[in-house]
């Protein structure tokens, strides 16, 4: 049995998939196995992944496409190490993450998974767009509850075990959000805990799920629906869910959608003066609300490494 299991589930991304795997195979703790799950692609990904050459790589195929959860469902159940690392075919990972992960979860023995921070960048450029660099909290579950903020699995380390004996599976009924829905389901009943250092590049372009709102806007009701029939919900969690649903109804040019999921995060819970400038922007055209948007986001970056800056200082 070796120590962790990777899964890299994939479809129709030959050339980024070849870009993960090497991720993996240049780690400073090398061992792993590597499990490519091909969701059903119409592309050459047999070739790809036996070009490596390598014992540790194996390759499992669907003969129709699942989608996403179910790629790492299948590649969960054919894990055998004592960890599971997921790894998204687009993103990569930097050369120590595992060796840090586990030394961190080896010190930690309560804990079922960690999950680190990581570079967020522009696909086309290369630039790095962001950095992400979480802290320790004290009331993880309740954040959860509130909006994903764990982010990618691109950045996670979970004990197998957990998976197994919980049962937990990624939801394949989710269009997106499958995994917030996991971290919910892993909290429920386990110890989570994150290393701030960035240990993943995760990379951002039009083909990721973020950029379908439709399957995006899906997920995110479905979740709610789940998380309000399980947990008691307050009235400021409900209206920030309203809140960023409209959000993206806007973005995808339905201002009436999102506008009248604005209306309802509003009567939830009054006071948050965020909705009602996005509200009062729901009246501009789509093209205007984009560019309003666009300078919305800027003026929120400067401030963000404002305080960053005095923190620092």
């Amino acid at each position: 049995m070796c120590k962790v299991s990777v899964v890299i589930p994939t479809r129709n991304r030959a050339t980024l998939v070849q870009r993960a795997v090497n991720s993996v195979l240049t780690q400073t703790m090398q061992d792993f196995e590597i499990i490519v799950v091909d969701d059903c692609s119409s592309g050459d990904i047999i070739s790809v992944v036996n070009s490596f050459s390598d014992h540790r790589i194996r390759l499992i195929r669907h003969n129709e496409c699942k989608g996403g959860s179910a790629s790492r469902n299948t590649g969960i159940a054919s894990s055998q190490g004592e960890f599971v690392a997921f790894l998204d075919d687009d993103d990569e990972w930097c050369r120590d993450k595992l060796e840090i992960q586990l030394d961190f979860m080896d010190r930690h023995r309560e804990l079922s998974m960690v999950y680190t921070g990581y570079f967020l960048i522009t696909q086309n450029t290369g630039r790095i767009k962001e950095v992400n660099s979480p802290r320790k909290r004290q009331d993880l579950a309740k954040c959860l509850l509130r909006e994903n903020v764990i982010g990618t699995t691109s950045t996670v380390m979970i004990r197998r075990a957990c998976l197994t004996s919980g049962n937990i599976k990624f939801d394949e009924t989710l269009r997106s959000c499958q995994d917030w829905d996991v971290y919910l389901k892993i909290i429920s009943d386990y110890q989570i805990d994150c290393i701030s250092e960035p240990l993943a590049r995760h990379y951002e372009h039009n083909e990721r799920i973020t950029e379908r709102y439709a399957d995006v806007i899906q997920g995110h009701r479905a979740l709610m629906e789940k998380i309000h029939q399980k947990y008691i919900v307050p009235k400021k969690v409900t209206a920030h869910h309203h809140y960023k649903i409209a959000k993206l109804f806007l973005q995808f040019g339905d201002h009436e959608k999102g506008r009248h999921e604005l209306l309802r995060s509003r009567e939830k819970y009054p006071w948050y003066p965020s909705a009602y400038v996005y509200l009062a922007a729901s009246y501009l055209k789509t093209s205007d609300y984009r560019h309003l948007s666009v300078c919305w986001q800027v003026l929120k970056s400067i401030r963000s490494r404002f305080f960053s800056l005095r923190k620092t200082n």
